[in-house]
């Protein structure tokens, strides 16, 4: 049985469009979803093919083994980071939503390699916008001109080739909309070199729920952007003492998946980007400003055929004893 839970809810009960910012079904880039499944193509023969440079590896090599035994969920481990407090979830000012869905990921993806793994890494915060722009700039050729949007599959490749620029490297400036959009159509040529040794080595495009699962639950877990056309109500309900999103419309729209539960039923943790007070308060001390997606709705939405999904592992990060509690 559903029910209706408390807000706050930033939004109300209307999604943002100006917020939703897949180019996958955007008007005058290709027919909806065309130009995702063509990215995709281009990947898989890259691999098959065995190119070295930027290739994909295959997503069980991305996967790893399975968890020996049940863990915490990741944001309990980033919460180690900053004091006990869930780490900061971004609100979006442009169209840059497969950014933010990619930063949110790495962000978790990084604070698991350092109080999990222990690695000798420094936790930062990526910076959105230099992904925004080295996929639709570097990757996607420009091909969107002055349209906000970019693609999950763009993305993807862009830190892997490009690496990632953090908020704290010099002459960053801080999130803004008109950073957003600057950075969107060129980026200041200074930071390449930068961003070059922070890249992320691990990352495939994924097809099915049970891949999702086995990715999300795996001994070393990734994290996964999805990007696709399913909507959801702005206002999630109370399932089986969960807060869940339910499937409602339709909308461009990139977001991650940071975990995975099987218990009280499977669903993953969908963490969007629309600020903390987009879908009221998770019942459970989740990340604010996301909710559960069930397993049938993940199935739903990536049979859509208007669908991209990413997973991520090992991000090469500032060599440094680990920090804690700096965000």
């Amino acid at each position: 049985m559903e029910r209706s839970i408390a807000g706050p809810y930033a939004y109300g009960n209307t999604p943002p469009a100006h917020l939703c910012g897949w180019a996958g079904a955007e008007p005058g880039t290709a027919p909806a979803g065309l130009a995702a499944v063509g990215m995709r193509a281009v990947m898989q023969a890259r691999d098959f093919l065995g190119l070295v440079y930027g290739a994909w590896s295959p997503p069980a090599e991305v996967i790893g083994p399975p968890a020996a035994e049940p863990r915490p969920f990741v944001w309990e481990y980033a919460k180690q980071l900053n004091g006990g407090k869930h780490l900061p979830t971004l609100r979006q000012l442009d169209g840059d939503c497969v950014a933010q869905g990619m930063r949110h990921g790495l962000i978790y993806r990084s604070a698991w390699e350092i109080a999990r793994n222990r690695e000798e890494e420094v936790f930062r915060l990526p910076f959105g916008p230099w992904i925004y722009g080295i996929s639709r700039v570097d990757i996607g050729g420009g091909k969107l001109g002055r349209e906000a949007g970019s693609l999950g599959s763009w993305a993807a490749e862009a830190v892997k080739r490009f690496g990632v620029l953090y908020e704290d490297d010099p002459d960053v400036p801080a999130y803004s909309l008109g950073v957003s959009e600057a950075w969107g159509r060129q980026l200041p040529a200074r930071h390449y070199a930068e961003a070059l040794p922070n890249l992320v080595e691990s990352a495939a495009p994924l097809d099915t729920t049970d891949q999702v699962r086995d990715a999300l639950t795996a001994e070393d877990p990734c994290i996964v952007t999805i990007a696709s056309m399913q909507g959801w109500a702005m206002q999630p309900v109370e399932y089986k003492g969960r807060h869940c999103f339910s499937p409602e419309g339709s909308f461009a729209h990139q977001t991650v998946f940071l975990d995975w539960m099987d218990d009280p039923f499977p669903a993953a943790y969908r963490l969007n980007s629309w600020g903390p007070d987009a879908h009221g308060t998770p019942l459970n001390d989740e990340p604010p400003g996301g909710a559960w997606w069930r397993d049938d709705h993940l199935t739903r939405e990536l049979k859509g055929g208007q669908c991209e999904a990413y997973a991520v592992r090992l991000i090469r990060g500032h060599p440094g004893p680990p920090n804690h509690g700096l965000v």
